[in-house]
């Protein structure tokens, strides 16, 4: 065992360490700054303040409910989130998410490896490491389960490749597919990688064995009524349901490469100079440890620019990304999304693209590298790769500083309402109404942060921060509309008409609403209430403030209280 870590430390060493520590550093080194998310707020504080008999208990009903169809996601989201409320340290979960994430990435460098020199892969894996396909790497809700879908995803290909014990490569596949649908098409390209020669009977059994494993998984799910079943199964017409994914998912590859673009521009324009010197030091390490050990220039049948050396980088790295990146997008017509994400959570949507996306742009700065003819010009494209690395760090660490300023706005939120509601009790409608919705995610407009586009998160963040869910509900809103929803029931109560109102949260229809604080939220972040009192069919609902002592002592906090308030 010792040997054989002895000799992988030989061989592989150089490269995988820092690229693993280049891949935590530049989605993790403002972690002690991060915190909860949307729906961090479900998962990694439910756990905080529920008995682990009933943590475990839920879990359980999730798996065999096959919630989402993604039960070995589930698994993963309850397992760490109980670790997190057992040590009572959000830094500890960042920390495993820090260490998953690295895997991953050093895994990618070994798929790579099969088929390319260490260079290209190296650079593969760092631009894997930084993609700015998505934003929510430092997303526990995010992380914590697509990192060991990468690893099951990038174990299966591996292990493919090898041609050995092929069932184990079926099995980590499957268990990718438990975790995220979309990485299980990224498999169907392993015959890629895999060495020796390649025949159509071995492509046509690597295929209809995926196949095979798909079919089960969908009848598992129709078997148990799993909710989100894409109801394309019962389309009379399946080839109309393959041609709108085929074309979503062309549409959505086409429109990812926007990403590079945006990536530039908000790097430009947002980085702090705290960002700006962790990339240079960054970078400066990566190329110190990594890039000058490894021989950028070639052999000398390759020093002229060379058609022919572009041409095999075109076939053997751009051409099987962009296989990978339009896999990665195949289910992406059965998201329900509206525009292809650039930003926010919903850019999870392109977690299963980034490896093909990755391998795409590097075979092409490649390519045109073997174009190159004299010092000069291979200099210039060697500068290109590295400077597209240099721009997506950057823009790595524009996503943690939206990470950290979005923790510490939600804080100082959740401060100031408890001080501005002593009378606040568990059954108080918290109507909390900001002056700006958000705004379309590019360039002339103020851009979106990288997280928390989604308010659901903060509005139940209340009720988990104290023991049985017993605190109060935000209602987050951008205008006076959810008077309108409000009307008398049998029982002479008002209650919500609507359970889809102007939130992502959805309202309780049996719960009546008697108590209402309203306050409102400047675009600075500071609050203020709002006492005008709200008549509805004769119902006064709001709660005018009066001096009293606070309720908010009376409530049970969980552990998790003192991690976010900054006052007892």
């Amino acid at each position: 065992m010792l040997q054989a870590l002895r000799r992988y430390r030989l061989e592989h060493g150089h490269a995988v360490v820092p690229l693993a520590i280049f891949a935590i550093l530049a989605n993790f080194a403002y972690l002690r700054r991060f915190g909860f998310y949307e729906d961090d707020w479900y998962y990694m504080a439910g756990a905080w303040g529920t008995p682990a008999a009933g943590w475990f208990t839920a879990l359980l009903h999730s798996v065999r409910n096959f919630y989402v169809g993604r039960p070995l996601q589930e698994v993963c989201l309850y397992v760490f989130a109980y670790l997190g409320a057992v040590f009572e340290s959000i830094g500890l979960l960042y920390a495993i998410a820090a260490i998953l994430y690295a895997l991953s990435v050093v895994l990618a460098y070994h798929v790579l490896k099969l088929r390319y020199s260490t260079l290209f892969a190296s650079i593969t894996a760092a631009l894997f490491a930084v993609s700015p396909l998505t934003t929510i790497r430092q997303h526990l809700d995010g992380t914590l389960w697509s990192a060991p879908g990468f690893i099951c995803l990038f174990l299966a290909i591996l292990i493919y490749a090898r041609a050995r014990q092929f069932a184990w490569s079926y099995l980590f596949a499957s268990m990718a597919l438990l975790i995220y649908e979309p990485f299980f098409f990224v498999f169907l390209a392993a015959p890629v990688f895999r060495r020796g020669r390649k025949t159509w009977i071995s492509l046509a059994l690597h295929l209809a064995t995926c196949g095979a494993i798909l079919l089960v998984y969908l009848i598992l799910r129709r078997l148990l009524s799993e909710a989100r079943l894409s109801s394309s199964l019962n389309s009379p017409s399946l080839l109309a349901t393959a041609w709108n994914a085929a074309a979503f998912a062309l549409s959505w590859t086409a429109h990812s490469f926007i990403t590079y673009a945006y990536a530039a521009i908000v790097a430009r324009r947002d980085a702090a100079t705290e960002s700006v010197l962790w990339t240079l030091g960054l970078i400066a390490f990566v190329s110190i440890t990594l890039f000058r050990s490894l021989s950028f220039g070639g052999t000398r049948r390759q020093t002229a620019g060379s058609i022919k050396r572009a041409v095999w980088w075109i076939r053997r790295a751009a051409l099987p990304g962009l296989l990978m990146l339009l896999l990665g997008f195949a289910v992406s017509a059965f998201t329900g999304a509206q525009a292809f994400p650039i930003t926010g959570r919903d850019t999870r949507f392109s977690l299963a693209a980034i490896f093909g996306s990755s391998l795409f742009v590097a075979g092409l700065l490649f390519a045109l590298r073997s174009l190159a003819s004299g010092k000069y010009w291979r200099r210039t494209f060697t500068n290109s790769s590295l400077g597209v690395l240099i721009v997506l760090t950057l823009y790595s660490f524009v996503i943690q500083d939206d990470y950290a300023k979005e923790w510490a706005h939600d804080r100082s939120v959740l401060e100031q309402i408890r001080t501005l509601t002593p009378d606040a009790t568990p059954d108080t409608l918290l109507i909390l109404h900001r002056q700006w919705a958000g705004e379309p995610p590019f360039l002339k407009t103020p851009r979106m942060p990288s997280i928390n586009s989604q308010p659901h998160g903060v509005e139940i963040s209340l009720r988990q921060l104290y023991d049985n869910k017993k605190g109060p509900w935000i209602f987050i809103v951008y205008s006076d509309q959810w008077k309108n929803f409000l009307a008398p029931q049998a029982d002479g109560k008002l209650h919500w008409t609507k359970a889809d109102v102007e939130s992502s949260s959805a309202r309780d229809l049996a719960t009546p609403v008697e108590h209402v604080i309203t306050l409102v939220e400047e675009r600075n972040g500071q609050l203020h209430r709002d006492n005008i009192p709200i008549e509805i069919a004769g119902h006064q609902i709001t709660l005018i403030a009066t001096q009293q002592p606070s309720n908010w002592k009376a409530f049970a906090a969980s552990p998790l209280a003192p991690k976010v308030f900054a006052t007892p």
